[in-house]
């Protein structure tokens, strides 16, 4: 019974491959004729870390404002407190995810897991900075609706933050690079 269950499951991996796309990115681009400049754009927006990182930082983007809207609206809490709250909170979201699960950075050594940490709050620092500094400018200055700033703002943020985190905080480097081959 075991080798008729192995032997269908066999069955329908095949018949899955054989439905998947007949072609690949590169001949759909040709197909297509995608201009050079687009076919660079969709590589990227298309690498699986960007879409794991779109994902949890739509997921992150959430968590900030589910619970900036719970400060000011359940809680009474000022806009600007309850944007340092919303921060902290969706900060220490997005370390955990964005270590272990999009830049797949596994080690848990301590010096390590401390050094991105504190490189990972400092940068989140300064584009907390930045989210802070829009929402005072654009509720005080511009008189714009506080939870549209909000969601402005972060849009913003998550594009800043995918820049430090991919380039200074989790990058890849030869050592791990020879340790993932090793392994």
């Amino acid at each position: 019974m075991t080798v008729a269950i192995m032997e269908t499951v066999s069955e329908t991996r095949s018949k899955m491959t054989e439905k998947k796309c007949r072609f690949g990115r590169r001949e759909f681009y040709k197909k297509f004729r995608i201009p050079d400049r687009v076919q660079r754009i969709c590589d990227v927006i298309f690498m699986p870390e960007v879409i794991s990182y779109l994902f949890f930082g739509a997921l992150t983007t959430l968590v900030n404002v589910a619970v900036y809207w719970a400060a000011v609206n359940l809680f009474h809490i000022a806009y600007q407190l309850a944007t340092v709250i919303a921060w902290i909170l969706s900060v220490t979201f997005a370390f955990v995810t964005n270590k272990f699960i999009v830049f797949k950075s596994k080690s848990v050594e301590l010096a390590q897991l401390l050094k991105e940490a504190a490189s990972f709050v400092v940068a989140r620092m300064f584009s907390g900075g930045a989210d802070l500094l829009w929402m005072v400018f654009a509720v005080e200055v511009f008189g714009m609706d506080d939870f549209i700033s909000k969601i402005i703002s972060n849009v913003f943020v998550v594009i800043l933050n995918y820049i430090f985190s991919k380039l200074f905080i989790f990058k890849k480097t030869e050592e791990s690079e020879n340790a993932k081959s090793r392994e």
